[in-house]
């Protein structure tokens, strides 16, 4: 029930990953729409994984995330 609003959380994350591929974005984006079902206090801790999980599949890092 999550996979909306969480596609638009990552959608942060993945514009600052792929800022110039828009087939990469939009992949992303395709990944996180998936169902999943979870309570509002995991919410937080899945985006945080899972941005995590982003930045590893990218062999570049995130600039801001660098220092």
């Amino acid at each position: 029930m999550m996979g909306l609003g969480f596609a638009h959380a990552m959608s942060y994350v993945l514009e600052e990953l792929y800022p110039n591929d828009k087939d990469k974005l939009a992949e992303g984006l395709t990944r996180e729409l998936t169902y999943y079902n979870t309570e509002n206090t995991f919410g937080s801790m899945i985006a945080g994984i899972v941005a995590s999980l982003e930045e590893k599949k990218k062999p570049t890092m995130i600039p801001s995330a660098a220092t």
